[in-house]
């Protein structure tokens, strides 16, 4: 009998005891894939959600830690968005629903950018934004940015990672800045993640992180800018230290996020966890060929149109009114999440100009 296969028959004899035992196992190769009691574990299910109520799923001591959520939206405005950003902000509205059913204070250091894109949804009479807990912005709040920008500039000249700067990072975006001709600087990240001995490569930081710009000629870098907000938004939270900080961003964003994520724990001291959320790209398609430049706004209102035209050819003359018009709007968001939420987030998602539903 082979290895494996032996390896499975211990597994299942063993799995009785289990509160979800083993049901079946197939053994091929070096390959063993496990199979739970499809029965048992759906009795085991309804039971934990009936004796549980509305606490089942929530995990035990959460309540009051907060969870800082940003993402990697850049200031738009609505007729801008992108397929993969309205993907980005969505993402990001669904995490801190989780986090906030969870039992944490949730807060979005990056809201106003996410209002913006979530504003698509006001064309189908839907709250996007609704919550299954408070999430309170950062974003919008008043704060002394050049005060934080200088604190962390003054931490960054006395850091033994900070070096002259003798090039730009390919990933790097430059944003003007109307005054502090300083030296360019920027600090090597290489160097920070052996000293804090934090992976790189696989499900680590990227490998060809090196040198991370913080400021080159006359331009701060949008890396560094990014830091410069989110720790002036930790700043608000006052003595409400983060728990934990999730970064959601698209896969074409992941190298910037990742740099925003270590600058920001070299410059803010930032001992607590960071975790990122990457997802795929979005894709608009045709039966026919590729559809180039479709816009978020395009997508959300060709969805509308088509949820519209398929309750009128089903229910006819009636869908009309307040009613109809809300009901066709949730359907719309629905099938609009769906779409763009309904595979693993770090896939690639397709949308067809035709509905479906």
């Amino acid at each position: 009998m082979p290895m494996v296969t032996m390896l499975g028959d211990v597994i299942q004899k063993e799995s009785v005891a289990w509160n979800l035992p083993i049901g079946k196992f197939a053994a091929q190769a070096d390959t063993l894939c496990l199979y739970l009691d499809k029965k048992v574990t759906f009795k085991k299910c309804f039971h934990e959600i009936l004796n549980n109520g509305a606490d089942y799923g929530k995990m035990p001591g959460q309540a009051g830690k907060v969870a800082c959520v940003t993402s990697s939206l850049l200031p738009t405005t609505p007729s801008a968005v992108t397929l993969s950003q309205l993907r980005t902000a969505l993402l990001s509205l669904h995490v801190e629903k989780l986090l906030a059913a969870n039992g944490f204070q949730v807060y979005n250091s990056n809201g106003g950018c996410q209002s913006s894109v979530l504003s698509l949804f006001d064309v189908v009479a839907l709250d996007a934004a609704s919550s299954a807990g408070p999430v309170s912005s950062l974003h919008e709040e008043t704060a002394d940015v050049n005060s934080v920008r200088d604190k962390l500039l003054e931490v960054a000249s006395s850091s033994p990672f900070t070096v002259g700067n003798q090039q730009t990072s390919q990933a790097d975006e430059m944003l003007p800045v109307s005054k502090d001709k300083a030296t360019a600087m920027a600090i090597d990240a290489k160097m920070f993640l052996e000293h804090q001995k934090l992976r790189r490569g696989g499900q680590g930081y990227d490998k060809n992180i090196g040198l991370i710009n913080i400021k080159v000629a006359e331009a701060w870098s949008s890396v560094f800018e990014q830091v410069v907000t989110l720790e002036a938004a930790r700043e608000r939270l006052n003595d409400k230290a983060p728990s934990v900080v999730v970064h959601v961003t698209a896969v074409g964003r992941q190298f910037h996020q990742q740099q925003v994520d270590l600058l920001w724990r070299l410059l803010g001291n930032l001992p607590i966890p960071q975790t990122h959320v990457v997802h795929g790209r979005v894709a608009s398609q045709k039966d026919r060929g590729n559809v180039n430049g479709l816009s978020a706004a395009d997508f959300v209102k060709l969805r509308v149109e088509q949820m519209k035209e398929a309750s009128v050819v089903k229910y006819g003359d009636h869908v009309k009114g307040e009613g109809w018009e809300k009901t066709i709007g949730v359907t719309t968001s629905g099938v609009i999440k769906f779409e763009l939420l309904g595979t693993t987030p770090i896939l690639n998602v397709s949308v067809s100009s035709h509905l479906v539903c």
